[in-house]
Order: structure tokens, then C-alpha cells, then sequence
């Protein structure tokens, strides 16, 4: 019996260590048999992604205005990678190793998804990763699309820019098939038209060797390249108007369009910003500098400015069409201003006798100060109204903002005060409370040179395949008919046409070329003032619309922008553009 006992103990023992041994089996193969799977899986193969293609933007010309380029990007596999690691990578990158920390606390992929840390790598530093590999596990580079904007600044509040997609709209995106670290569009047409130039992934699935080295492709699924945009933008013309505000230090904004289609062929804001800053990441104090200059502001869709004269022509649509006035016996005597409840009004000059025509040419205040009072404020409001002027103009751009037309309702509940006289009058001057975006005074514009068609801007003519096949054709979008009559319409040209040959814009016609134009000049504080110019030609069948505005600009009159609006009406009708009404 004594010598039986060791043996059962032995047994015992083995028996034991069986059942232990069995039970661990039964627990990774049978209860965990998944989980271990996968990450056996995941040891010997790798899922890559690769970053669609984003579409090209074209102008209408077909001059590449933002495209893809080929860079090198360097990617983090948070479940290889060893805090060891990190000193050396940031020695190679120049990135602080808190940074890269920061990246992957951030991080919202799976951790064994290879997650995007730097793009736009030089050769040099790609080739010290490839040599230094072995003491990098957990880091791979690899080709990928970069945004390019060759024109930097030119189309910056047009094209906009991409980024990094952020928490909050990875949050709302994330079941379209977005990840951390994706771009995506900011603002303007990138963002506008982000699920058009976007693009499907790709998928590999890499095995890989115990060092995590590539082997061979498993199983692939191609990318889908993102369709590209043709625009109704013409270089040209983009980079003349650019270049007026540049080279004359305006603060302004500058939109070329054309009436019979409201397709934009120029549009350019000051200040601006070059796009590619944002690609690679900007810098924090530049960043702040744009952002103090308000230069991510486009004032030709996002701001308002007091129109000054250039409104005339809508207090004149409202005498008309409501019948307050009769052109033919309906004059004015400018004495240089209008006192009313003891307050003087003052005109620009001494103008005399004025009918409707000679005032709309001499910019006479007396005489629409005087027409206001007779037409009253609501009749003023409603035909702004119907000219779009207190509504988005539906431009293809994100953020619009509409203008705002003052009434003795909408004055009496934002203030609590009454509507005086004088509120009715800097209404029918284009000042007071009147605001417009550029935009929306340049479809006024091309309402009057068309006859009464209001259209809808719009940027983007045509949408192709990658490959350049034809997706979709964008057509005017009709907003609604203005019954204007054609003595009204008559008047105005007229008005406008002698404002170019001996009024207050003579210096803006090309040779050959009629012109129909009116100036405004909106006072804003002390010496300073919104200056504008709108005009159309050829008057005989108008092509064209362009309107000029410099904010608080030092040039007390209107008349200053006459020769830049020639300079771009010449531009456009020298053939320069290949622009086809």
C-alpha cells in the first residue's frame, strides 16, 4: 500500500495537467476559437486601403484648376507599433514625439488598421524608413493622392479646400463609409460637391511574414475613381479680376456672369488664401492671421454691403410698375439736396432739371430721394423682393447669406423705433439698411439685360466620368419670370447708356462695344465708403454682366471702378476667353 501511493499521486498529477491542458484547449479552440482566428488572421495578413482618386476640376476651357498628385505617406499600425519605436520615427519625420501621440489617441480606425500620420514625404526620408524597417515595425509608407491647386489663391472661395475629416463630421458621416483620416471637403465646390468627386476605396488584403513584410496580394478590390467638374469659369477672366483687386490693394469683390444662362464666369474675393496651405496641415499662427484678415470670408456670397446708387434702378422698377410716376411729365430740380423735417440730404452736385433718365445717368440723389418719398418704402421692399434681393441666390456654394431690405415693420420690431421720412429716403439711395450681397446685385443686373428672367447662378457646367465621359449637363435653372415692361426695361438702359457716354461711368466701354452701366458710392464712416460699378453689354444683345465692389475704399465715387470694369469687358470681348453666350 505505501509503495502504491506515490504512483496515485503521480497519476493524479498527470490527470490533472490533462484536464488543465484539455480545458485551456476547449477554451481557445472551441469558446474563443473566433477571436484567436481573427488575430491569427491578422499575423499573417494585412487589410490596406487606398485613398480614391478625387475628381479634377476643369474651368470651362478645360484648364485643370485642382487635381490629385502622386505623394508619399507615411502610415502607423497602432497594434505593431512599440513605444520604442517613436523617438526614432520622429527623428526621421522631424515631428515631435508628442504629436504622434496625440495623432493616435485620436485615432478612430480599428487598431490594426493602418492609420494615416504624414503625407507629402520627401524620397530621402521614405528611403530611411525602407532601410531602417526592421527597427520600425508597425510603420509602412506607401503612394497616395495628394489635392494640388496650381492656381493657389485664384479660385480659393470658389474651389475651396480639403482637410483631415474631423470628429464631429466623421460622426456624421461615418456610415457613408468615411474613417479617421480621410479627406474631405472643407468648403466651396470641394464641399458642395464632395459625394461627386469623392470616390470609392480600394482594398487589399497583403500576407505578410513574421516581420510584416508583403509577400503577396490575397484578394484586391479596385478603387472607383470620384467623377470630375467642368466649370462655367474661365481662367482668364478669373485671373484678370484677381488681379485688379491685388495690384489696386482693393478689399473688395469682383463678379462677371452671364445673363442668359447665369452661369459665372468670374468671381473672385480680396482677401484670399491659397488652398495647398491646408493640404499638408497649416500652421496654427497662419491659420489665426487669415482668420483675424476674415480672408475665409468671400464677400460675394457670405457678406452684405450697403449698395448705394446701384439700388436706384430698383426704386425705379417700383415707381414704374406701381404706376406712381409718369416718366414723361415726372420731373425734379436739383438744387444739391433735399431738406426734409430740417435735415439736409445732399447730392452729388447741382444737377437742375431732371427727368428719370438724366437722373439715373448723373446718379442724381435729389431726384430719387424725392421719387422714395412718392413710391414709400413697402413699394421699394416688395420689388427688391421679387428681384431676389432677400433671398439666397442658390449659387452652388455652401454658406450663402441673402440681403436684407429694411421695411417700417421689420425697423419697428428690430429697434422698437419708428420708420421716419429720412429711412425712406437712404432706402431709395441704396444706404440706410439696405444690404445686398454682390452676387444677388449682379442677377438684378442680369435680370435688366435679359428682360425679366431672374436665373440661378451656378459654377459647375458639366459633371464627367474620370475618363471624361458625360455624366450630367447642367441646365439655367429658372426661378421665376418679373413682369417687366418694356418701357421700364427701356428707361433703365436708357439711363444706364448715357451714364457711359456722358455720365458718371464714360470710361468703361470697349471700342465697338455698347455698354449699359450704373455706379454707387454707399458712405460707411468718415472718409470711408462701398464703392460699386455694375454694368451689362452688348447692350444690343448682352453677354456679359460685371459688377465691381471695393470696401472702404478712399475713392469717394463709383466712377474709379469704370476702368476695371473696361479692362474685364475687354478681356471677354477681345475673344481672349472662348466664352459663348
Amino acid at each position: 500500500m505505501k509503495s502504491s501511493r506515490p504512483i496515485l499521486i503521480f497519476a493524479g498529477t498527470i490527470l490533472l495537467l490533462l484536464i488543465l491542458l484539455f480545458g485551456r484547449l476547449f477554451y481557445l479552440q472551441v469558446l474563443h476559437r473566433e477571436e484567436y482566428t481573427i488575430a491569427a488572421e491578422r499575423n499573417r495578413s494585412r487589410l490596406v486601403s487606398s485613398v480614391a482618386i478625387r475628381g479634377t476640376i476643369y474651368d470651362r476651357n478645360m484648364d485643370v484648376v485642382a487635381k490629385d498628385n502622386p505623394t508619399y505617406t507615411v502610415q502607423i499600425i497602432p497594434e505593431e507599433l512599440k513605444e520604442a519605436v517613436l523617438p526614432r520615427l520622429s527623428q526621421i519625420l522631424g515631428m515631435p514625439v508628442e504629436e504622434i501621440q496625440a495623432k493616435l489617441v485620436e485615432n478612430k480606425l480599428p487598431t490594426w488598421d493602418p492609420m494615416p500620420l504624414r503625407t507629402g514625404l520627401a524620397e530621402e526620408v521614405v528611403q530611411k524608413i525602407a532601410e531602417q524597417h526592421l527597427q520600425l515595425p508597425g510603420v509602412i509608407t506607401q503612394i497616395e493622392p495628394e489635392r494640388f491647386y496650381p492656381y493657389a489663391n485664384l479660385f480659393s472661395h470658389l474651389i475651396g479646400y480639403t482637410g483631415a475629416i474631423s470628429a464631429e463630421e466623421l460622426a456624421g458621416l461615418e456610415s457613408e463609409g468615411y474613417t479617421g483620416g480621410d479627406n474631405i471637403g472643407k468648403i466651396g465646390l470641394e464641399k458642395a460637391y464632395e459625394k461627386t468627386l469623392r470616390g470609392e476605396k480600394g482594398k487589399q488584403i497583403i500576407e505578410v511574414n513574421a516581420i510584416g513584410q508583403p509577400i503577396r496580394v490575397l484578394q484586391e478590390i479596385e478603387q472607383v475613381p470620384g467623377k470630375d467638374l467642368v466649370l462655367t469659369l474661365d481662367l482668364k477672366l478669373q485671373q484678370k479680376a484677381r488681379q485688379i483687386l491685388v495690384d489696386n490693394k482693393m478689399n473688395g469683390a469682383i463678379v462677371c456672369l452671364s445673363p442668359q444662362t447665369g452661369e459665372i464666369l468670374a468671381m473672385v474675393s480680396s482677401p484670399d488664401f491659397d488652398p495647398n496651405s491646408f493640404v499638408k496641415g497649416i500652421q496654427p499662427k497662419e491659420y489665426q492671421t487669415l482668420l483675424d484678415a476674415r480672408a475665409f470670408t468671400a464677400k460675394t456670397t457670405q457678406d452684405r454691403f450697403p449698395p448705394g446708387s446701384t439700388f436706384k434702378v430698383v426704386t425705379t422698377i417700383a415707381a414704374l410698375e406701381e404706376g406712381v410716376i409718369d416718366p414723361e411729365t415726372y420731373y425734379v430740380d436739383c438744387k444739391g439736396f433735399v431738406e426734409v423735417g430740417g435735415r439736409r440730404f445732399n447730392c452729388v452736385g447741382v444737377h437742375g432739371r431732371q427727368d428719370l433718365v438724366e437722373a439715373i445717368a448723373n446718379s442724381c440723389n435729389s431726384f430719387f430721394y424725392t421719387l422714395a418719398l412718392d413710391v414709400g418704402p413697402e413699394k421699394i421692399a416688395k420689388w427688391a423682393g421679387i428681384l431676389g434681393l432677400d433671398e439666397v441666390t442658390g449659387v452652388d456654394l455652401a454658406d450663402e447669406v441673402h440681403g436684407v431690405i429694411p421695411t417700417p415693420a421689420w425697423k419697428e420690431q428690430l429697434t422698437g423705433e419708428p420708420w421716419y421720412p429720412g429711412d425712406t429716403m437712404n432706402m431709395g439711395v441704396g444706404q440706410g439698411d439696405v444690404l445686398v450681397t454682390p452676387l444677388e446685385l449682379a442677377m438684378v443686373y442680369a435680370t435688366l439685360a435679359n428682360g425679366g428672367t431672374l436665373y440661378q447662378p451656378h459654377l459647375v457646367r458639366e459633371i464627367r466620368t474620370f475618363d471624361g465621359l458625360p455624366v450630367q449637363t447642367v441646365v439655367p435653372t429658372l426661378k421665376r419670370e418679373i413682369p417687366l415692361s418694356q418701357r421700364t426695361l427701356a428707361l433703365i438702359r436708357e439711363g444706364m447708356i448715357r451714364a457711359t457716354d456722358r455720365g458718371t461711368t464714360q470710361q468703361i466701354k470697349p471700342n465697338g462695344i455698347s455698354v449699359a452701366a450704373k455706379t454707387g458710392t454707399a458712405q460707411i464712416t468718415g472718409e470711408k465708403q462701398d464703392i460699386w460699378i455694375a454694368a451689362y453689354a452688348p447692350v444690343e444683345k448682352p453677354e456679359i454682366v460685371v459688377l465691381l465692389m471695393d470696401e472702404y475704399s478712399k475713392i469717394p465715387y463709383g466712377s474709379y471702378l469704370a476702368p476695371f470694369a473696361h479692362d474685364l469687358l475687354d478681356i471677354y470681348f477681345a475673344g481672349k476667353t472662348g466664352v459663348t453666350p
